[in-house]
């Protein structure tokens, strides 16, 4: 607080000779801007993390230019920082006081409040700022967000009407609508806006980086590239704050097309950015996004090392949310490596971190692999502690997909403790979950597993065949053939162990078939180990 007082009495005489305070819009933001020389100094020095100086340096901007929003986003940035958010809330606080004509000190105050999980207070200081002339887009994606959190989207109809009525922030009522329905993932009825809205401000770096969004949700490719082209060509040289989001999305755009190179160029590039700001916060997103690449490519020290370099900085923030997934994928990496004591102390520091911010869903997914991490190791008991935890934490919160991908594990248990009947429950009850909410894939692994509980010389083969013609069946009803080339080999299994030799030979060979038709190499290789069985049976070894 004692920054704002040492220059307040300058502040006062600035401002007071302004009868309204316009704030920096959109549509100010050209190619040719001239960043302000204390807001360059500032970000040099947070790219140096000299976070201290850098909001001196940017309170002093403030004070000669009220009307230049970037400063007060950072400003708000460079508290979280350097962990003083309270002190950042008393100077916001105090400031919307002393000046309250000022749009930009409620949106350093929404942005103080959003990062101490006050989204009330969120929500309210960004309709202050609105009602005080704010054309900032940040203001409405903070409004939209909080009203979200707070189920409170009914305001959101009449703050978007009162805004369509002021003609200097009339835009901003169509790019309201865009930024809600693109969050509440309405995507088509998003871009039928946009498009309305970009035909009146084609020079709007912001709706095309939003168009570039949508277009990568709806999977239009070639929409999505041209729009995050033109949006980083209306930034020019302005902001390169405004950048650091554009270039991220750029390497989910390449992720999503399979060119793992470019996509790993532009996470880059975006991560160079970051560090030269100092935009700490960005480069933990940036870090994630990498992760996402490795774990699809199987690249698990790269994943290692990209979750730890993110750790690093979510500890330095206090970034809970941030840390209990990034621990999560750090012990999935250990895990897959063979690292078991890593991946087991990460999954716990999941859990405790999750617990902080009520992650139920998380801290479900952590139980569920510190039990598959002892299944490995054939400790039957302690695995199914940890899933009957998971179940236990799921069920509480209603997460019902993590509920039911413990009770899949739990069956998996039972059967190998032989315990048939109480495996064929657990599977049962996943499997009426999975018809209720349509997963095909769940579906079809459901009747797999109850198939094979009962797929052994002297079971109940016909509770076997039962199961894999529900899974037939199925599979012809969803248009899913491809999954038949599993059934006919363990059809085969079931004729090898009834001794019908020659049915076996033609229900392996079918598999191989399908296998090689659905590119499956799981029927290919069960096949061909079928088949080495069924001559050996027929004293054929030539043939096997």
């Amino acid at each position: 607080m004692k920054h704002l007082v040492n220059y307040q009495n300058k502040l006062k005489l600035v401002l007071c000779t302004i009868c309204s305070v316009h704030s920096f819009t959109i549509t100010q933001v050209t190619a040719n801007i001239s960043l302000p020389s204390n807001y360059i100094q500032a970000i040099e020095l947070a790219g140096d993390s000299r976070f201290a100086e850098a909001m001196l340096t940017l309170k002093r901007h403030i004070v000669d230019d009220s009307t230049f929003v970037p400063a007060y986003l950072r400003l708000a940035e460079f508290y979280r920082y350097e962990r003083r958010l309270n002190e950042g809330i008393i100077y916001f606080q105090n400031a919307v006081k002393e000046f309250p004509e000022n749009p930009n000190f409620y949106l350093g105050f929404a942005l103080m409040a959003k990062w101490s999980n006050d989204w009330n207070r969120t929500f309210d200081n960004c309709k202050v700022s609105l009602s005080k002339g704010a054309t900032y887009p940040k203001v409405l994606d903070l409004l939209v967000e909080s009203a979200l959190h707070l189920n409170q989207t009914k305001q959101l109809r009449s703050i978007f009407r009162k805004l369509k009525r002021n003609k200097n922030q009339r835009f901003l009522s169509d790019l309201g609508y865009v930024i809600w329905h693109y969050r509440a993932n309405k995507f088509k009825k998003a871009k039928l806006t946009l498009s309305k809205y970009l035909k009146e401000n084609r020079g709007d770096w912001y709706g095309y980086y939003l168009l570039g969004k949508l277009s990568l949700q709806m999977k239009n490719y070639d929409s999505a590239l041209s729009s995050f082209d033109m949006a980083i060509q209306l930034i020019g040289q302005s902001d390169p704050h405004e950048k650091l989001p554009i270039l991220h999305d750029f390497g989910l755009y390449y992720q999503e097309i399979g060119k793992v190179d470019s996509a790993e160029f532009y996470f880059n590039k975006a991560n160079m950015l970051a560090q030269k700001l100092g935009a700490k916060a960005q480069q933990i997103k940036i870090y994630q996004a990498c992760s996402n690449i490795w774990k699809k490519e199987e690249f698990y020290r790269k994943i290692a090392d990209s979750s730890c370099a993110a750790i690093k900085i979510a500890q330095e923030l206090e970034e809970y949310s941030a840390l209990s997934n990034l621990y999560f994928n750090l012990a999935f990496a250990y895990g897959i490596m063979g690292d078991r004591d890593r991946a087991q102390s990460y999954y716990l520091l999941t859990i405790q971190e999750a617990k902080k911010i009520q992650n139920a869903e998380l801290i479900s997914q952590a139980y569920i692999e510190l039990g598959r991490q002892y299944m490995k190791l054939e400790l039957w008991e302690k695995a199914l502690e940890y899933f009957n935890s998971s179940k236990r934490v799921a069920k509480e919160a209603s997460v019902d997909k993590s509920e039911h991908l413990a009770l899949l594990n739990i069956g998996d248990i039972y059967k190998f403790q032989m315990d048939i009947e109480h495996a064929k429950q657990s599977y049962e009850a996943v499997l009426r979950y999975a018809r209720r909410t349509k997963q095909y894939t769940l579906t079809e692994r459901c009747l797999i597993k109850l198939a094979n509980l009962y797929l052994e010389p002297n079971s109940h083969l016909n509770k076997a065949q039962y199961y894999l013609s529900l899974a037939d069946a199925f599979a012809r009803q969803t248009f899913q053939i491809q999954l038949t080339a599993n059934h006919r080999w363990m059809q085969g299994l079931i004729s090898l162990f009834e001794q019908n030799y020659v049915d076996a030979e033609t229900l392996f060979l079918v598999a191989i078939q399908l296998g090689k038709e659905s590119y499956s190499y799981v029927p290919i290789l069960a096949g061909y180990a079928g088949l080495i069985k069924t001559y050996l049976a027929v004293d054929r070894p030539d043939m096997a």
